[in-house]
């Protein structure tokens, strides 16, 4: 299997770029107060739709190791797991 994995901040004055709706369309971001950060890391198997997503204080090489091992817990029976990440 394949999944693509990456990790979003979304800080203070966040607005969507690149959505896939209308361009007269309203998008909603909820936003934060920009005291308090928020550090996603997730995979998203584009076969299937599933995801898997942590909450981290930090992304580093743990949360990657973090992330993988979710990975292996989530998809027991797969052989192989190709994680791809955006350059």
């Amino acid at each position: 299997m394949v999944v693509f994995a990456d990790a979003v901040h979304p800080v203070h004055g966040a607005r969507p770029v690149g959505c896939w709706v209308r361009p007269d369309a309203a998008v909603a971001v909820e936003q934060k107060t920009g005291r308090d950060h928020l550090n996603i890391h997730g995979a998203l198997d584009l076969e299937s739709g599933q995801t898997q997503m942590l909450l981290v204080d930090r992304v580093d090489s743990t949360s990657t190791i973090d992330l993988l091992s979710a990975l292996e817990r989530q998809f027991p029976a797969r052989r192989r797991i190709h994680v791809r990440i955006p350059t």
